[in-house]
């Protein structure tokens, strides 16, 4: 759903190259393609836009790309709800249910994930620094 609002967007951005569109504008066209067809696929306009917009440089927001998406996210929401209702595209055997202990379990997994989380960056830091010190690495004083 993301390639195909991005393809149709990079098809319109063809058609109508007589324009000269700069880059920038046409990444943006793009990213509004992607989130347009995202949120039409999975009925989550806010959500689509979104995403869509922290991808080109996922750990920040593309500021000057968010109107554009989120107009573009709503229209197709609409244009999908227009259609073929607001019924969810896919269904589910049955509802979970949840009890007090799934809670309880799932923040002691939480806590233990966080807990190795963290053991894996001090193991990954300090293997980085190790390899950057080593003589493989030109820096050190090897026999080569």
């Amino acid at each position: 759903s993301t390639y195909i609002g991005g393809v149709v967007s990079s098809l319109v951005d063809r058609t109508f190259s007589w324009l000269r569109i700069p880059y920038e504008e046409q990444r943006v066209m793009l990213l509004a393609g992607a989130a347009a067809g995202l949120s039409a696929m999975f009925k989550a306009p806010f959500t689509g836009a979104i995403f869509v917009l922290q991808v080109p440089y996922r750990s920040d927001i593309a500021p000057n790309a968010l109107v554009p998406t989120l107009i573009s996210s709503v229209s197709s929401y609409i244009v999908m709800v227009s259609l073929v209702g607001t019924s969810p595209l896919f269904q589910l055997a049955a509802k979970a249910q949840f009890h007090f202990k799934d809670f309880l379990s799932v923040i002691v997994i939480g806590v233990i994930c966080g807990l190795l989380t963290s053991l894996f960056i001090r193991v990954y830091r300090r293997t980085k620094k190790w390899f950057e010190n080593s003589p493989a690495n030109g820096s050190g004083s090897g026999p080569f």
